[in-house]
């Protein structure tokens, strides 16, 4: 069984939530509900769930105060909100998962399957406490698909490949994701941690250059690509290779 708590200010959405679980998920086990995150961490510290179904926007503060509270718990979080602002943050504070409001069963009975795979493997909040003591570190990332979330590692991306509002991940050993965000968005979040746009449509890690060819404006892969860096890019790329050598 799979002890979880469920927290939202929202009496309607607890009830509803607390009746699709279950109807759809009945090896999960509700112990627990709270209206705000002082009654939440309260139950959480009493109760030691292992997955808390969490509202983000509260009117005594925000879901994401109360997951820093409980970092130093072994509970995952599986984030709610109505907001898609919100469901971003919590994908890059890399939860278990987040839904947005209306739930709908097929999502959620994805969301608690996704929890049961990563149990094991502690992907859930040990990533997120990482994250929240040492951000600067940024070690692994959460990287949203079609599928659901994916966690791989920052040291694995060889370099990122923009397509139109969507991003393709180039890993080592040829593996590929595809992220529904934006190539910027990563650019902000990676550029103090060794990458660097070489080209509007690439963004590469400098770890991973193998060689960089002056005559042709072309930085040579680890997986054997060739990219090639924009004139007004090739003093910054030379610069930052000096730094990483």
């Amino acid at each position: 069984m799979i002890n979880v708590i469920l927290i939202d200010d929202e009496e309607g959405a607890i009830e509803a939530l607390e009746l699709m679980l279950k109807k759809h998920c009945p090896h999960v086990n509700i112990v627990g509900f709270a209206h705000d995150i002082h009654e939440g961490y309260r139950e959480i510290e009493l109760k030691k769930p292992d997955l808390v179904f969490l509202d983000i926007n509260m009117p005594n503060g925000l879901g994401l105060e109360l997951v820093g509270k409980i970092s130093h718990l072994d509970v995952s979080v599986v984030f709610t909100t109505a907001h898609q602002e919100y469901a971003i943050n919590a994908i890059r504070l890399s939860a278990v998962d987040y839904l947005l409001k209306p739930l709908k069963s097929k999502e959620l009975i994805e969301a608690v399957a996704r929890y049961e795979e990563k149990v094991s493997s502690k992907n859930g909040l040990s990533v997120l406490k990482e994250l929240l003591t040492s951000p600067q570190k940024l070690e692994r990332l959460a990287i949203p698909n079609v599928d659901g979330i994916e966690i791989i590692k920052r040291a694995d991306i060889c370099y990122l490949e923009a397509d139109r509002n969507y991003t393709k991940f180039h890993l080592v050993e040829n593996k590929k994701i595809v992220a529904s965000k934006p190539i910027g968005d990563y650019e902000k979040l990676l550029h103090s941690h060794g990458f660097i746009r070489a080209h509007r449509s690439y963004l590469i890690n400098v770890e991973h250059v193998q060689k960089f060819n002056r005559r042709t404006g072309t930085l040579m892969m680890s997986d054997g690509q060739e990219i090639d860096v924009s004139r007004n890019r090739r003093d910054e790329i030379i610069m930052e290779l000096g730094r990483s050598a």
